[in-house]
């Protein structure tokens, strides 16, 4: 019954959603000077981290469970996989820095939320791409 279900189309939308809003927040924070914003982005960005873990385990699932292979689903997987390990990095740096109570932490935190939302859009792309133009996991 689970095997079905193609589950990464739909879990895949949560990280997205809330890197972008975390980004959307922090950009929110720098114009009115408001913390409480940067908090916000600090907390959708963990939740996000945590999201995309279940995003790309479940495209890593399908592909094996579908049998799938495709360079544009190569070009997909590899921009998941970089852009979610910038992620986890990303994750760990922040917290070490403010742990720290590092004066870096906030421009750091700005430069991997810019770059995994790039990061983002360009595995969007070949995903689009991948089902859109070529039927990638489309049942016939």
């Amino acid at each position: 019954m689970l095997s079905e279900f193609h589950l990464h189309p739909i879990v895949v939308h949560f990280p997205i959603a809330l890197f972008i809003a975390a980004l959307g927040f922090e950009i929110f924070s720098l114009i009115s000077r408001q913390e409480k914003w940067h908090e916000t982005a600090w907390q959708l960005f963990f939740v996000a981290v945590l999201s995309a873990a279940l995003a790309v385990l479940t495209g890593l699932w399908e592909v094996e469970r579908l049998h799938l292979n495709h360079p544009v689903l190569n070009n997909h997987r590899t921009f998941a996989l970089t852009t979610f390990t910038a992620s986890v990095l990303g994750l760990v740096v922040n917290y070490e820095l403010l742990k720290k109570k590092s004066p870096q932490a906030r421009k750091i935190f700005q430069f991997f939320l810019c770059l995994i939302v790039l990061g983002i859009v360009i595995t969007s792309f070949f995903g689009g791409e991948m089902v859109y133009e070529y039927g990638v996991g489309v049942a016939p």
